[in-house]
């Protein structure tokens, strides 16, 4: 069993004089960081909390640049990798070979060895767990390639559920409970991570990625942010690699266009669906309720209406 105290504190910017703001969130970082605060005042609420060999930040914050620079690791040697939970807010950045995207649900890891940074897109709710790296490179194979992984909603959802529930309770919680909480931790995270039996062939690789970006797709057919650069940006492979995997579907964009018409088609046979032609249309991602007609009729050799008049 992991061994260990549970120590708090808490950083809050509100009583602090702006000037002094960037100053004193640097110090609740420890300085791990390089941070440039793209918006005025500065906001930053940190609550933060060690159990047992874990550091967990829960904190809320204005829009900030994050760097960790090759300088930094000369400096500090800080050994960790962050497993963060996003609970809101955007992020965009890079580490190693990899473009990052960060959003609400999915856990994303950096390895504080390696160089990377980090961009909000606005305000910013994140839990962050610094895991040691030696207790990592028990259960994975290659801890540094961890680096840059974005963990998407199903495959970290026990680890967020554990952390979006222990991190309000931390400030209360006995030391006592330590050495429990941290062995529950370490065991979501490697869950999370996941480790393969053995090293992945080129087929078994494509496949999965393959699923993954299906279930993206399906995940968001209503949300105007899915395309083909959100896509291999949240999946961390290239552009060529993503049109690859689509390429018995005639492409990515056509795979998505004929998916949203195919969930549209299902709503409008669904008796409980109440929404407008026009409504369904829009949700979908179709610009005009024109311009979905022409695109349905020349789908399925019906109108809308006449699908919509066959439902039970």
């Amino acid at each position: 069993m992991t061994q260990g105290v549970l120590t708090k504190s808490l950083v809050q910017t509100d009583a602090v004089p702006p000037e002094r703001r960037e100053a004193v969130y640097q110090g609740g970082i420890n300085n791990t960081l390089a941070t440039t605060f793209l918006s005025q005042p500065v906001f930053a609420d940190l609550r933060s909390c060690f159990v047992g060999p874990f550091h967990i930040i829960e904190l809320v914050a204005s829009p900030r640049r994050s760097e960790r620079t090759a300088a930094q690791i000369a400096r500090d040697r800080h050994d960790g990798i962050s497993v963060q939970l996003a609970r809101r807010g955007v992020s965009r950045g890079e580490a190693g070979r990899r473009k990052v995207l960060s959003t609400p649900g999915t856990v994303m890891l950096l390895d504080f060895a390696q160089p990377f940074y980090m961009v909000d897109e606005g305000e910013r709710d994140v839990i962050n767990v610094s895991v040691p790296r030696v207790m990592l490179a028990e259960r994975v194979d290659d801890v540094r390639a961890l680096h840059g992984r974005v963990l998407d909603a199903e495959d970290s959802a026990l680890l967020a559920a554990h952390l979006n529930a222990i991190a309000p309770r931390l400030e209360t919680m006995p030391t006592s409970a330590a050495s429990v909480l941290a062995d529950v931790l370490m065991q979501l995270v490697t869950l999370a991570i996941g480790q393969p039996s053995g090293p992945p062939s080129a087929t078994d690789r494509r496949t999965a990625l393959a699923q993954q970006a299906r279930r993206q797709i399906e995940a968001r057919l209503g949300s105007s942010d899915l395309s083909p650069e959100w896509l291999f940006a949240r999946l961390n492979i290239s552009r060529s690699e993503l049109y690859a995997l689509f390429e018995e579907e005639g492409g990515v964009v056509r795979y998505i266009w004929r998916r949203r018409l195919e969930a549209a088609r299902d709503a409008l046979l669904d008796a409980s669906e109440k929404r407008r032609i026009g409504e369904i249309a829009f949700h979908f991602g179709f610009s005009s309720e024109a311009h979905f007609a022409r695109a349905f009729r020349s789908a399925f050799g019906k109108t809308a209406s006449e699908t919509r008049r066959t439902r039970g």
